[in-house]
Parts: C-alpha cells; structure tokens; sequence
C-alpha cells in the first residue's frame, strides 16, 4: 500500500512541474508578439544579449510609403499576401545597404518575400506582384 501511495505522489509531483514548466513557456510565448503597428517606422533589436535580431514585421498592403527601419544583418519580412507571395520581385536603389529576398515554398513550409539589412544606409524598394500587378515602394533605413 504504501508503494502505491508513494507512486501517486510522484507523479502528482511530476504532473504539477509539467504544469509549472508548461506555464512559463507560454508565457515566454505570449510576450513575444507585439501588435501595436502605429508607427511608420519599425525598428529591430537584439533579443537578450543574442546577436540573432528578430525580423521586423510589415505589411505588404500597407508598406507602401513608408520607411522601414532594420539593423544591419536583420531582415524584413513581408506579409499580407498569402496567396501570391512568390510573385514578388524587387529592386533595391543601393544593393549595398539592402537586398531583395524573394518568397519562396521549401521543405513544406511557406516564406514570405523579404529584405535583407546588409549595411547602414538608406535605400529605396520597389517591389512589383507579376499576378496582380500591385506594386509598392518603400524606404529601408539600415543602421
């Protein structure tokens, strides 16, 4: 008897650090996003002494216009088109501050079309949809 009650409490014990364990994670998780787009300009920084920089996030839909701000080595990516995201071409006016990433499927996985921060500078894109002709022309500023 006293086998089984010793084996209920372990993993009770076990169960409840799962929970702990699963708690925190989520709410590392849930403090990642940041919704608030009311600014024109965005800017990325090193996560918690990381030289990984989180990409900036834009909207293709509504891009058009605006300046973008990444630092060097980072990346834009650019969402708002999840049919046609392949179609996307671009033209960076100074191909040493930024460069054209285009969308692309591999692996089974989806990628949007992007941005590249290579060095510090201005540059200005201009992206073009081949399927639906849109076209958007925004200002990359890398520091």
């Amino acid at each position: 008897m006293t086998t089984t009650s010793h084996a209920h409490r372990t993993t009770r014990r076990s169960l409840a650090a799962a929970l702990v364990a699963l708690s925190c994670s989520v709410g590392l998780l849930s403090a990642c996003g940041d919704d608030d787009d009311a600014g024109a300009t965005t800017t990325a920084a090193a996560v918690g002494g990381s030289n990984a920089l989180p990409p900036i996030i834009a909207d293709l839909n509504s891009i058009d216009g605006t300046t973008v701000e990444v630092k060097v080595g980072g990346h834009i990516d650019l969402t708002g088109d999840s049919t046609t995201y392949k179609d996307w071409t671009g033209e960076v006016s100074d191909p040493k501050v930024a460069e054209f990433v285009a969308g692309k499927d591999e692996g089974g996985a989806s990628f949007n079309p992007g941005i590249v921060g290579l060095a510090a500078g201005e540059a200005t894109v201009k992206m073009t949809n081949s399927t639906s002709n849109k076209t958007v022309t925004f200002t990359v500023k890398v520091t």
